[in-house]
């Protein structure tokens, strides 16, 4: 080999080394659960990527370590897990692009059962529980003498992995049915009798023939049905968030980039479903675009995993007063502050909004409930003591009607045609033609819970007529199924509903019976969720509660405002009918009264560290110098 060709040999290898270096450079790792990556690759199918799925803990550790560019987890990342990633620069999007869930089915003559525990799982379908005979009614004694069978797909399955932590035992009972995938079961259990299957949360949203059961949620004390919407809300628990944690160098990559604009883009739901996973509402997938249009770093999908430490003394009393229509909540929520922090006592004293008011500005309440913003007149009293007033919104309540489904004059009624029909205060017409003469004659029949409920007092104060009263002759009933019945087979009658109350007639399948579309003066508006909460729709009355600006730096008032929007308090906003405040947004409440908690802790430092400063000036300033001897002069000097 001459000398000129061994030069031009170690030239080529000089530059293979180079780009070699250059390509590792350039490639792009993606770690972390094989769950979530398999959501992923179904969608991202041709980009140059390495991947290593060692799981949600490893992935974590080597993406905030800097050691990856995109980390992939079935869980959001903890609150220390953060930290190390700002420890070492790495700065990331978060984006949530799928949720892998599972379900339990059951056979149409399961008609018994509508929610299923971890308490229920652990009697019927534990390992222990195999080659026995075993029956509904071993569960539950008021269950049908029903013979139980379990079916779950065959080998290994993710629906089965997301359940078996909730079972004890490893793996479930060995005697159950297999089907080949989610789909077959499904049939398996709408075609048998007595049957529990579990599937994919996928395969359950479009079951036909089987009962799609709801699952207990334990943090929340209550049931929830599955639904998009309640997985991705952490209300329904079976199942897992799965999120895509980016570099922001990483996206700088063109690959990178187009990666995770397929991945969020509105052709990627259909991927996601023929892979078994559910796709994000379109409310989540405009943040997920709205993220990487923005280049918007750090949490966003996941403040549910960040709370606010309160550190100092909770030790004090609690005063509370304002408006007896905040009395249900506050009845039902206040305790949980005191379980969370037995050094705090309540003292309630619900004396009405004017008296409670009063109290308020003149330093006797720390917590004040509403259900209108204070007047000019209300609020001189605060302003007069040079009281700042926080407010923060409970939601509202709602009144809503009913009618009988055949009478198509009322599926919209003005607040004027409401009042001539239920005010008691004016002439009382006896048939509907009499309020308007375009309506049929039909007899006007009124049903209510009872003639002082919040739902009737709701509506009469939606009226914006001051001392409505209700018409005397309603029919009373407690029973909200009843009085939707006594609609629906009465032309011409009404009933009067809580939000909560509309929700049971309608899960119960009642027809016969139309909402009431109300019209206060601009125009039919039908009671919903987004329309209570803007307003538009007439019968429906705010709530909130009330503090001082300057309160808020006590640890008293944190705690209690804490506990109140924490996410196991949610069931007191459902349970006492209040409507427009969603469990998804306890979590932007929760953040946004951290901010005013340090906002004010803040506050409270910085006037404690003048004070000391100007204590120490006095102090200072108060203390005697003592008196300087002067040099004696020569001629003073003795013996001189």
């Amino acid at each position: 080999m001459t000398k000129m060709l061994r030069r031009a040999m170690a030239v080529l290898l000089m530059l293979a080394a180079v780009a070699a270096m250059g390509a590792a450079q350039d490639e792009v790792s993606v770690v972390g659960s094989g769950v979530a990556g398999r959501a992923f690759q179904a969608v991202v199918t041709d980009a140059p990527f390495t991947y290593d799925f060692s799981g949600t803990q490893s992935g974590i550790g080597l993406f905030c370590g800097g050691g990856a560019d995109v980390v992939l987890t079935s869980r959001p990342l903890s609150v220390a897990e953060d930290t190390a990633c700002a420890a070492n620069n790495v700065v990331y999007s978060e984006l949530l692009f799928a949720y892998d869930g599972y379900a339990l089915i059951a056979s149409e003559d399961v008609d018994f059962l509508d929610c299923v525990s971890a308490g229920l799982l652990s009697t019927l379908i534990v390992p222990s529980a195999s080659g026995n005979e075993t029956s509904w009614q071993d569960a539950n004694p008021d269950y049908a003498d029903l013979a139980f069978e379990f079916v779950l797909p065959a080998g290994v399955s993710q629906p089965a992995a997301l359940l078996d932590p909730l079972v004890a035992g490893d793996g479930f009972r060995a005697d159950a049915l297999t089907g080949a995938d989610s789909q077959d079961v499904v049939s398996l259990v709408a075609s048998g009798s007595g049957r529990l299957g579990l599937v994919s949360l996928n395969a359950a949203l479009g079951a036909e023939g089987v009962r799609v059961l709801e699952l207990d949620n334990p943090t929340l004390t209550g049931c929830y049905a599955p639904s998009v919407e309640q997985a991705f809300d952490r209300q329904y628990p079976g199942g897992a968030r799965l999120f895509a944690y980016v570099t922001i160098s990483a996206l700088e990559n063109a690959a990178v980039a187009d990666a995770f604009a397929a991945l969020t883009a509105p052709e990627a739901a259909a991927v996601l479903d023929t892979a078994g996973f559910i796709a994000p509402t379109e409310a989540i997938a405009a943040q997920n675009a709205a993220v990487l249009a923005d280049g918007t770093t750090g949490r966003v999908f996941s403040g549910d995993v960040v709370t606010y430490q309160i550190l100092g003394d909770t030790t004090g009393t609690l005063r509370v007063g304002g408006d007896s229509a905040a009395a249900d909540f506050l009845a039902a929520a206040l305790p949980a502050v005191s379980r969370s922090y037995s050094t705090i006592t309540v003292e309630e004293t619900i004396l009405g909004a004017p008296e409670g008011i009063r109290e308020f500005c003149n330093g006797n309440r720390e917590l004040l409930a509403l259900t209108h913003d204070l007047t000019d007149e209300e609020r001189a009293n605060c302003d007069a003591a040079e009281i700042e007033i926080v407010t923060q919104p409970l939601g509202s309540q709602t009144a809503v009607l009913i009618a009988n489904g055949s009478s198509g004059y009322l599926a919209c009624l003005t607040t004027d045609q409401l009042s001539s029909a239920l005010n008691a205060s004016t002439e009382l017409p006896a048939t509907w033609d009499q309020v308007d003469a375009s309506f049929a004659a039909d007899t006007i029949y009124v049903f209510v819970a009872g003639k002082s409920a919040v739902p009737v007092e709701v509506m009469l104060s939606g009226l914006g007529e001051a001392n409505a009263i209700i018409r005397d002759d309603v029919e009373e009933n407690a029973d909200a199924l009843y009085r939707a019945a006594a609609v629906a087979n009465t032309p011409g009658a009404l009933a009067i509903l809580s939000w909560s109350e509309l929700e049971d007639v309608a899960a119960s399948g009642q027809e016969g019976y139309q909402v009431v579309a109300i019209d206060s003066g601009a125009g039919c508006v039908a009671p919903s969720v987004d329309t209570v909460k803007d307003g538009t729709y007439a019968l429906a009355r705010p709530v909130m509660l009330a503090v001082t600006k300057a309160s808020l730096e006590r640890d008293i008032i944190q705690a209690t405002l804490y506990t109140l929007f924490a996410d196991t308090s949610y069931q007191y906003f459902v349970s006492t009918g209040l409507v427009g405040l969603s469990f998804s947004d306890l979590v932007g409440v929760r953040a946004a009264l951290a901010e005013q908690f340090a906002e004010a802790d803040a506050a409270e430092a910085e006037r404690f560290a003048a004070e000391v400063a100007a204590t120490q000036t006095a102090v200072a300033t108060l203390t005697p110098q003592g008196e300087i001897t002067p040099e004696p002069t020569p001629e003073a000097t003795p013996g001189s």
